[in-house]
């Protein structure tokens, strides 16, 4: 953008009440869901005294460590569905539709 044009327009709330009607509502429900899903590691991990034990090993590890390993896993599962909550809470827009008004319609206004 360069001084002097018009700022973008206002993008569209997830309740399709802004400028484009052609933009299908995003599910709030399953974005919180999404939300929550991204928090839980953060919360799990931060909670120190919850883990901070050598008791119980595993393959001779202490408690500490294999638990904050197994939470790499846990970490990208999590991610892995929050990301596919959020594909689903906003459904794909039909062809021909533009994001913003003003913009070309059909294949080439799409990229």
């Amino acid at each position: 953008m360069t001084l002097g044009q018009n700022p973008p327009p206002p993008r569209p709330d997830g309740n399709n009440q802004g400028n484009n009607p052609d933009l299908p509502p995003t599910d709030r429900g399953k974005m919180v869901a999404a939300g929550v899903l991204l928090v839980i590691p953060i919360v799990a991990l931060m909670w120190v005294p919850s883990y901070a034990r050598t008791e119980p090993e595993l393959l001779g590890f202490p408690f500490f460590f294999w638990y904050q390993f197994l939470w790499v896993f846990l970490c990208s599962g999590l991610t892995y569905a929050a990301y596919r909550l959020t594909l689903a809470a906003r459904p794909r827009r039909t062809p021909g539709t533009s994001i913003a008004p003003g913009t070309p319609r059909g294949p080439e206004g799409d990229r």
